[in-house]
């Protein structure tokens, strides 16, 4: 087992916050570090914890641990991912807020010394890690919970900065301005140029089908898709008697079948593929999360 403290620190002048931006800011975060863990194929589970605040302060103390998930993992190198992961959630972070309110023209994934060149409409060049890239690319989940804690805490004037520190370091800093300043800018880079899309996302089941040549309903970011699974491995869970309901959220590897229609001068979306099922979640265990609303 692995550990590394954090702590949370939440600027304010009158010594308060609203809940809403503290329970999203710590929901996000949590998404963000089990979803570059998911990313990074490590074989492990890791757990974000917070430990009770200190009195008078809103300077929030936890850490992330990691832990082998069953027998098998046991057989991996006793290694720690918790640096590649606290790594890749600061670059994260500091090319999000890089590339705010921006537009992405350019993307060179060809660029050497394992990084990615990035550039933007208003001319900016940045150029990051592959991993960071990767997870940028094809984790939504992990870039649109960046965005949902960082919209949160826009949204509360009462936080003058925010602060992720790691022992000495900084690994994530915020001040007002930058807050207030802060746009999503979802990844768009080579969408004429592809015909397929693979991302990993939360689908809602909305209809099962046991057939496993049968088309599966879901509920993906608000719209209603058809997907048939592919993934052999969760087809013998079925078949094994694991129990699966409507409301039931599956953590995927989802393929979108894209095909470029001249009126529009775009690719639309004309069919879906689940390719791998990487976590089965209940309809229970959504609300504890907080995924549920």
């Amino acid at each position: 087992e692995f550990s590394e403290e954090f702590s949370l620190y939440f600027g304010s002048e009158i010594n308060q916050i609203s809940s809403k931006a503290l329970a999203s800011s710590l929901h996000s975060l949590n998404v963000v570090v089990d979803g570059i863990n998911s990313s990074l194929n490590s074989g492990k589970e890791v757990s974000f914890q917070v430990r009770p605040f200190e009195p008078g302060s809103f300077n929030v103390p936890g850490e992330i641990i990691q832990y082998a998930v069953d027998l098998s993992a046991l057989v991996i190198p006793n290694y720690s991912y918790l640096p590649d992961i606290l790594k890749i959630l600061k670059d994260l972070y500091l090319f999000k807020k890089e590339i705010s309110g921006d537009k992405i023209k350019h993307i060179d994934e060809q660029s050497g010394d394992g990084n990615v060149k990035i550039e933007t409409e208003s001319g900016k060049v940045t150029y990051i890690d592959n991993r960071v890239f990767n997870t940028y690319k094809n984790n939504t989940i992990v870039t649109d919970a960046i965005d949902t804690g960082l919209l949160s805490l826009k949204e509360s004037p009462d936080v003058k900065s925010f602060e992720m520190r790691s022992g000495r370091s900084n690994l994530i800093s915020f001040s007002r301005e930058e807050i207030k300043r802060y746009k999503p800018v979802p990844y768009v880079g080579g969408i004429l140029d592809d015909k397929e899309k693979i991302e990993h996302v939360n689908l809602n089941i909305f209809k099962l089908v046991f057939d496993s040549k049968r088309k599966w309903e879901f509920v993906c970011k608000g719209h209603k898709i058809s997907a048939v699974i592919t993934d052999e491995n969760f087809h013998k869970k079925v078949s094994n008697g694991e129990p699966f309901a409507q409301g039931d959220s599956l953590y995927v590897e989802l393929k979108t079948q894209r095909k470029f229609d001249k009126a529009t001068n775009t690719y639309i979306n004309v069919g879906y593929e689940v390719t791998k099922v990487l976590k089965h979640i209940p309809r229970s265990e959504q609300h504890e999360l907080g995924l549920g609303t």
